[in-house]
């Protein structure tokens, strides 16, 4: 399981929050003119089916969830 902090960082560094990172190694050594999205996608405290077509349509919901955000 990763570390939720770096994931945490990750979370703050590809959309370039740069403000974020002053005085940190990372703030001299990321190309912070690069912005990226960030997906979140929490796999934790879900709901259990054993139904297959919910399986199917799972990752398609979360991808439209976090495109309204």
């Amino acid at each position: 399981m990763a570390n939720p902090f770096f994931v945490d960082t990750l979370k703050q560094a590809f959309p370039a929050k740069k403000d974020l990172f002053e005085g940190l190694y990372i703030y001299n050594n990321w190309d912070w003119s690069k912005s990226y999205p960030v997906i979140h996608i929490d796999l934790g405290g879900g709901f259990l089916s054993t139904d297959p077509s919910y399986f199917e349509n799972w990752p398609l919901q979360k991808l439209e969830e976090n495109q309204k955000k």
